[in-house]
């Protein structure tokens, strides 16, 4: 695919994005309207950070130019992990749902510039803000069992495919991404095959407090094995409560 170009100057389009090609067409349009035109031509040189631009020059001053247009870049904001969102960030479940919230990459495109992001919904029942709907914030279904690493790769993967082909077909791409990790699992499921109060000593004499040391203690393990278990409290007291009655 060709490279893409952010138009920086209002004569060609400010705003929009073309490839050298259009650029090119553009100016020659110009040229055939506008004697002034005549001498005008394109280069296409780096600039400080190594990106490519398009510069208008006129005559043989190669010293004097305009930039006009800028390589196309989406401005990717990853995850960070000093939010403290746990091993897999954008799992949600909200009290009472069955369902977890979708998770997503979404492209914003009311921004100055295009804009790249992942969360999850807030909304319940499916609703999407205007737009989502009008298509101005493009959204692309993600699991939520992704590692806040993974998805920070696949935003960089997307990224680099819609900076080349806006029409890319990276639905399919998100929506097929699996985690490497073990992803989210109930503690019950976490803890198939261990006796979990010979494991962590949760006795019928365990205390609230020790309970929530325990549930601490089950939760950094699972973690560091790439796991985020749900429902530990309620399940430590539930044990103690088994072995009270025995």
């Amino acid at each position: 695919m060709a490279t893409r170009y952010s138009i920086t100057d209002e004569r060609y389009d400010d705003g929009n994005v073309q490839t050298m090609d259009e650029i090119a067409a553009t100016l020659k349009h110009c040229k055939s309207e506008d004697e002034t035109f005549a001498s005008v031509y394109h280069e296409i040189r780096n600039d400080e950070r190594g990106h490519e631009i398009v510069v208008e020059l006129d005559g043989d001053d190669a010293q004097h130019y305009e930039v006009i247009a800028e390589e196309y870049k989406i401005q990717v904001h990853h995850l960070d992990d000093d939010d403290d969102d746990g091993l897999h960030p954008l799992w949600v479940q909200y009290d009472g749902q069955l369902n977890t919230q979708p998770a997503y990459i979404e492209l914003d495109t009311t921004t100055p510039y295009d804009e790249l992001s992942a969360d999850y919904s807030g909304e319940v029942g499916g609703g999407v803000p205007e737009d989502v709907w009008n298509g101005k914030r493009r959204r692309y279904s993600i699991s939520p069992h992704l590692t806040m690493v993974e998805i920070n790769a696949l935003l960089d993967e997307v990224a680099a495919v819609l900076e080349e082909n806006p029409d890319a077909d990276v639905e399919r791409m998100c929506a097929d991404r699996l985690t490497d990790s073990h992803g989210v699992l109930g503690v019950e499921d976490w803890m198939q095959g261990v006796d979990p109060c010979d494991e962590y000593g949760i006795t019928a004499d365990s205390t609230d407090d020790d309970l929530e040391t325990i549930g601490a203690a089950m939760v950094d393990y699972a973690t560091g094995e790439g796991c985020t278990i749900t429902g530990v409290s309620d399940y430590c007291k539930q044990l103690r409560d088994e072995l009270k009655e025995q």
